[in-house]
């Protein structure tokens, strides 16, 4: 659960960065912010990270209960390092790569 944790913050720092960037640079007279695309990649992101913390957080939370917790723990370490590989790569492509 640690390294699902550890993956989501990565995600969730990668969106935090990005979101500030966009409002700054600048293309055809506005801030990349403005632009439809650039909304719906930043909205595919969140969205795709706050699923995984839902499988975050629901591992975790079978732990707290002393509920069988092996399968989600893995499930969520597998979509958040999923996700954190995805978003990173999105992110980068809004900086111009």
């Amino acid at each position: 659960i640690g390294i699902a944790a550890q993956a989501l913050g990565i995600a969730e720092g990668a969106i935090d960065i990005t979101k500030e960037y966009v409002k700054q640079r600048v293309q055809f007279g506005k801030p990349i912010a403005k632009f439809q695309n650039t909304q719906f990649e930043l909205a595919k992101m969140q969205a795709q990270t706050d699923a995984a913390r839902l499988l975050v957080y629901q591992a975790a939370n079978a732990v707290d209960e002393g509920k069988p917790y092996t399968i989600l723990a893995a499930e969520a370490k597998l979509i958040a390092a999923s996700t954190a590989s995805d978003v990173t790569r999105r992110c980068l492509q809004l900086y111009g790569g």
